[in-house]
């Protein structure tokens, strides 16, 4: 079987001076919304950036850490860390239907992203605050990570591939 379609997805909105270079070159953007970095001028900004190329829309939560970009774990009660995910994703999904557009997934970020690939627990709460936004998405994740193996029978995962990693 040969490959028809790569699906290209990228973080932005991450206060990169690129996203309108990029955009249209990719397929799927992950919009910081808030916990890394973001607020909601550039959030609406890339989210209408992505619009105009008719590039898919995701949300890209994270640990509230913007002082370390959110690359770094955080000791953070499973309440607080939830009502932060809940928080970003639901902001850019309110600006996403102020404008007239979907979200269609969401891909934790950095250390958020990795942890949930490894950490059962995190995962777990990472999937909590997913479920308590109510909208069903498909969730970007790494194939035999944490997250996939609690999710694999119940929402749609897009397993991703990094050009820039071993």
């Amino acid at each position: 079987m040969y490959l028809k379609y790569i699906h290209i997805n990228c973080d932005l909105g991450e206060g990169g001076e690129y996203d309108s270079q990029l955009m249209p070159l990719i397929s799927a953007c992950n919009i910081a919304c808030g916990g890394h970095a973001g607020d909601v001028k550039t959030m609406t900004k890339t989210l209408l950036l992505a619009k105009e190329n008719k590039v898919e829309i995701g949300a890209h939560p994270s640990y509230p850490d913007k002082e370390n970009f959110g690359r770094v774990s955080m000791k953070i009660s499973e309440e607080n860390l939830i009502i932060s995910i809940i928080n970003q994703i639901l902001s850019l999904h309110k600006i996403a239907q102020e404008h007239g557009e979907i979200l269609t997934h969401i891909k934790p970020h950095g250390a958020l992203y990795n942890d949930a690939a490894k950490d059962k627990n995190i995962a777990e709460i990472v999937l909590k605050a997913i479920d308590k936004c109510s909208l069903n998405l498909p969730i970007y994740c790494p194939e035999n990570s944490a997250i996939f193996h609690l999710i694999k029978d119940k929402k749609k995962v897009v397993f991703e591939a990094f050009a820039d990693r071993a």
